[in-house]
């Protein structure tokens, strides 16, 4: 079994500022954690149990490989249950919204097996963010978790005791050379692609694309035929999008939340002086607003299902732009002098050094 973990994908990997541990937090057995190198995602094979939770919690899809969730969702049908290699606390929220659209009324079997009692609230919590959505969006579909009753199996007849045999020539063996012992049946070692350090070529974190349940989700979109006019949610009820809110007065226009996002949900047009912002792209990693040191970027409490089911972009933000007076780098514009913000901070910091007044405003402007 292969668990393939793409550093690339993982925002921890594109931005040091990125402060995103869901896998960590929902590793069961703590074989995940944050000891790579830079902070970087780490997983020790030989105490993972390839559950496969890593994988929906993922923003970006950056783990995959444990179970085949598409190939799952593509099969199945109405009726959902965990299999023997197959829990459903590895499908996501959108997964089950895709199910939900693709089959109007599913039934999700939540009695599970002793194994994934700790993860029945997950999909349960899952389930109802999928409805919500589903409701919202304008569409019919809808999941239920039915939990059936327990029957009572009998008490299992204990199997009658072998009649002896003759000893084999390896027990014989034992008996008379010691220190012989039967080699313990382990299961195959999990691998994990791609091996090494985790290092990434700089050409793949160029690469911006949805991560494959997202995708999933948007065919559905697609091919699904709402009932009414989509309504706004409120923004704790889904946990794989988010509607942003800009503020323009502590906005310096740096383009770092651009540059950070990992599936091109923030773009800038050409002259770089406005914003764009398409949440059907968002994945919820925060990784935008992780960068953004003014903090000017923040979720807004109401999602706007709208914009998602229209895959609609929004304008954030619109601002005047200017080419730097000292070293030409184009940068929001607010007034007084044409600095940019660095070449503010160098000029102020010459000035305070060499004992000279502040700079006049205007003066370059």
């Amino acid at each position: 079994m292969t668990l393939s973990l793409d550093w690339a994908a993982c925002v921890r990997t594109r931005s040091r500022a990125a402060a995103c541990k869901a896998c960590v937090d929902a590793c069961p057995a703590g074989a995940i954690s944050l000891g790579g190198p830079r902070d970087s995602v780490k997983v020790e094979l030989a105490t993972c149990t390839s559950c496969g939770q890593c994988q929906p919690v993922c923003p970006t899809g950056a783990f995959s490989g444990v179970v085949d969730v598409g190939a799952f969702v593509a099969a199945s049908g109405p009726a959902l249950a965990c299999a023997s290699s197959f829990c459903l606390a590895s499908l996501s929220t959108e997964d089950f919204v895709s199910l939900a659209l693709k089959h109007g009324a599913v039934t999700v079997d939540g009695a599970g097996c002793e194994a994934c009692r700790a993860t029945r609230a997950v999909v349960a919590e899952r389930v109802e963010q999928a409805n919500a959505f589903v409701s919202a969006a304008g569409f019919d579909g809808r999941l239920v978790v039915s939990v059936k009753p327990k029957v009572r199996e009998p008490a299992p007849v204990p199997a009658p005791a072998p009649p002896p045999v003759a000893a084999s020539r390896r027990a014989l063996l034992r008996r008379f050379v010691p220190g012989i012992v039967e080699e313990a049946v382990t299961k195959a070692p999990l691998a994990l692609t791609p091996m090494g350090k985790g290092s990434v070529e700089p050409s793949k974190l160029k690469d911006r694309p949805l991560p494959a349940n997202r995708a999933r989700l948007l065919m559905a979109l697609a091919q699904a035929t709402p009932v009414r006019a989509p309504d706004a949610l409120d923004a704790a009820q889904i946990d794989f999008s988010s509607s942003k809110v800009l503020n323009l007065t502590t906005c310096t226009g740096c383009m770092q939340c651009v540059s950070a996002c990992p599936t091109a949900a923030l773009t800038a047009s050409r002259a770089q002086d406005t914003i764009h912002f398409d949440t059907s792209r968002c994945v919820k990693c925060r990784t935008c607003h992780d960068v953004c040191e003014p903090g000017a970027l923040t979720v807004s409490r109401r999602f706007e299902t709208t914009d998602f089911v229209s895959l609609k972009s929004v304008v954030l933000g619109q601002f005047t732009v200017k080419d730097c007076a000292e070293c030409g780098a184009r940068f929001k514009y607010d007034g007084g002098d044409a600095l940019c913000p660095r070449c503010q901070g160098h000029d102020a910091e010459a000035r305070e050094l060499h004992g000279l007044p502040p700079r006049d405003p205007g003066a370059s402007a």
